[in-house]
């Protein structure tokens, strides 16, 4: 697989699209990159730059906001995104996704140290690997409620 190493001097959009993948993969991308990888137009670019473990968290609110369910799941499941912006996640979680994309959303919130404790205890009711990675994040209360 090549490697694509960007000069500050080329402008990101006049990559293609397998350039700007690794791009967004690359934990060596600048924060002013990941940035503007965020606005790609394509879904892949933007969930790899959600998973990039480099992207601030303003970028990851950003990308929170998104209709893509392949986006928010990314976004879901990076530890550094805020907790308001995976509220914005599991509000958009929905029954008409894909069953895999659901429980990949899921799972991901589940195991997210960064998900708000109310968000944790609900997917902890949830049968199967969704409940059981909530009931061991640290944000587990085993309240009910």
């Amino acid at each position: 697989m090549k490697r694509y190493i960007r000069c500050e001097v080329t402008p990101i959009d006049t990559l293609d699209v397998l350039e700007r993948v690794s791009l967004a993969r690359s934990p060596k991308t600048s924060t002013r990159d990941l940035a503007l990888l965020a606005k790609d137009k394509s879904y892949e670019v933007r969930a790899l730059t959600a998973l990039n473990p480099n992207t601030p968290p303003e970028v990851l609110s950003q990308l929170a906001k998104s209709k893509h369910p392949n986006v928010l799941c990314f976004v879901a499941a990076n530890p550094h995104t805020p907790s308001d912006a995976l509220e914005a996640v599991w509000q958009k979680v929905d029954y008409t996704w894909d069953l895999y994309l659901k429980q990949s959303a899921e799972c991901a919130l589940a195991n997210n140290p960064s998900t708000p404790t109310h968000i944790i205890n609900e997917l902890a009711k949830v049968w199967g690997e969704v409940g059981d990675l909530a009931k061991i994040n640290p944000n587990y209360t085993g309240d009910q409620k």
